[in-house]
């Protein structure tokens, strides 16, 4: 086909540099022979050829394994679809032994985060639904006084409640802020009363 140039698969283009850095000790080693006189140079060119030809088809599995569960932890996704986890393992059936194994650890690796995301996820859940049905208005602010959460008591109190907006935004009052300042600073509690006008 014109305009297309072949290509080889992503993980095999690294294979020959890869073999050359291994076979580089055994290179140096019959260097050292050739310059001592106790090898034939052409001997010791054919060896080399023959060790970087060896170690490069040896490496090819390894591999198109190792790209293949790269490939595989991409299509797996977040989502954990089980069907998918299915058929991705039945393309790597014919993987090197340690390669699969790999796999299967990082799939596992994978199955115990979802979970613990999903534990996560209900736990927060589970306090938002408390938090919200608190009586009292509660608004939780991060140290730079900003709102990260607010229930609905509070809603009802100041008006709509901006996730991110400063306090000052929500409640004018001096005291307010001043006491709210000192406990972001360290102090452990200040009590302030204050009245809010309904227009």
């Amino acid at each position: 086909m014109r305009g297309r140039e072949a290509r080889a698969p992503r993980g095999l283009r690294r294979v020959p540099l890869v073999a050359l850095a291994l076979a580089l000790p055994t290179v140096a080693v019959l260097a050292v022979l050739v310059a001592a006189r106790r090898l034939d140079p052409v001997a010791a060119l054919c060896g080399a050829v023959a060790v970087l030809v060896a170690l490069a088809v040896g490496m090819i599995p390894f591999v198109t394994s190792l790209t293949a569960v790269q490939d595989a932890m991409a299509a797996l996704g977040a989502d954990g679809d089980i069907g998918a986890e299915v058929a991705i393992q039945r393309r790597l059936r014919r993987t090197v032994p340690a390669v699969t194994a790999l796999w299967q650890a990082a799939l596992r690796l994978a199955r115990g985060w979802r979970e613990r995301a999903a534990r996560a996820e209900a736990a927060l859940a589970a306090a938002e639904a408390v938090f919200a049905a608190i009586p009292d208005p509660e608004i939780l602010l991060d140290a730079q006084r900003r709102v990260l959460r607010a229930n609905r008591a509070a809603a009802m109190l100041v008006g709509t409640v901006a996730e991110g907006a400063d306090l000052a935004a929500l409640l004018r009052n001096p005291a307010v802020l001043a006491a709210t300042d000192a406990v972001l600073a360290g102090e452990t509690a200040r009590v302030v009363e204050f009245s809010l006008s309904v227009a």
